[in-house]
């Protein structure tokens, strides 16, 4: 017996071989495998969502990286960080990878280690984060009191597709979530666009006519069908919010058709939009939060760097600080809020309940794993 200390990274436990994948786009190695690598992007591990892995490994990155955002999605155990030691897992070597320390035991399975004491999870409303629209019928499976945030580059990572492609999915969804409310994320646009670049709403109001948006005009047309909410990533400033809805309103008029336009949902993922949150509420119908993003800009530290995943915490200064703010923000002006997909949620959820936030959405592993530990009961 052998072990190698990483990072906890997305929980659970998982047994099986070593795979080391080759080139950019590795094909599925089938069930019963454990994904050791130095690096993965997010996409190439939704990629192999159904092929059977048991566990991940990274050399490098964090905790809080969109890799392992998709790794908790999917429930697959990881541990990250490892370092230098990955060279010493070869390829068919049998590992287990327990995600909840973050400990990985090369060759025979030794002593179990100890399970650590499980505390309840605060009675929050439990929302979904979905990575395509077809989840639907899981989120609601898992127990979701609604859909929290749905992100369309997983799918489409190009760009969105057509609207009447988008529009339909946004019914199926709405109609499966059964009158829960369901949030969808304005794409971000190509992929390679930089984070602090030209995305989401700056992308919307950048173009000649926003009302051309395929993803703004889907929303419209499938808010007929149930209670649907559209999410402005990276606003910093209310303007914003208002000229989207003016957007959503010519939409309206050239659909010439009733009906109730989708609700207009600021994320607050910038130091900048948190400083604004009195404004920013004020004009928009709901605020969420990018509590990530938010937190890694608040202490200037890479969500992928393992050394400086300790700085991003719900119980920094700074982080609980602005998260306050929005909070109070959002119940001034009388508008629900929520945060979107906390890493690690079960260290986030009693700060977030105790600041006063309405919900939280966590991605369907996640779901599954923390609701019946709810204090409520569920």
């Amino acid at each position: 017996m052998h072990l190698l200390v990483g990072l906890p990274a997305a929980p659970g436990v998982g047994r099986g071989r070593v795979w080391r994948p080759r080139g950019r786009a590795p094909a599925p190695p089938g069930p019963g495998r454990v994904l050791v690598a130095e690096a993965l992007e997010p996409n190439a591990l939704l990629a192999l969502q159904g092929a059977g892995l048991v566990g991940l490994c990274l050399g490098g990155s964090a905790p809080l990286s969109h890799t392992v955002a998709v790794a908790r999605h999917l429930g697959i155990p990881a541990v990250v960080g490892i370092g230098a030691a990955l060279d010493e897992l070869r390829g068919g070597a049998r590992v287990e990878v327990d995600g909840d320390i973050g400990i990985v035991e090369r060759g025979p399975r030794g002593t179990r280690h100890p399970v650590l004491q499980q505390e309840p999870v605060p009675d929050l409303p439990l929302l979904a984060s979905l990575l395509h629209p077809d989840e639907g019928p899981a989120a609601r499976a898992a127990g979701a009191a609604g859909v929290g945030l749905l992100r369309l580059e997983p799918g489409w990572p190009d760009g969105p597709p057509d609207e009447d492609t988008l529009t339909a999915l946004f019914i199926r969804l709405v109609e499966s979530m059964e009158g829960r409310p369901v949030a969808v994320r304005l794409h971000d646009g190509p992929r390679g666009t930089p984070t602090l670049g030209l995305r989401a709403v700056r992308r919307l109001l950048a173009a000649p006519s926003p009302a051309l948006d395929p993803v703004l005009r889907a929303s419209v047309r499938a808010a007929r069908a149930g209670p649907l909410r559209l999410l402005l990533p990276l606003v910093t400033d209310p303007a914003e919010v208002v000229a989207v809805r003016r957007a959503v309103h010519d939409v309206l008029r050239a659909l010439r058709g009733a009906g109730a336009p989708p609700a207009l949902v600021p994320m607050v993922e910038t130091p900048a939009a948190a400083m604004r949150a009195v404004e920013i509420a004020a004009v928009g119908d709901a605020v969420a939060v990018g509590v990530m993003d938010l937190a890694a800009l608040v202490a200037g530290a890479a969500r992928e760097e393992p050394r400086l995943h300790r700085l991003i915490g719900p119980d920094t200064v700074p982080v609980r600080t602005l998260l306050d703010g929005v909070a109070r923000a959002a119940r001034g002006a009388g508008v629900p809020s929520w945060v979107a997909t906390p890493a690690r949620p079960a260290g986030w959820l009693r700060t977030l309940a105790d600041l006063g936030f309405d919900a939280v959405s966590l991605g369907l592993a996640e779901l599954r794993r923390l609701g019946p530990r709810r204090s409520g009961g569920g």
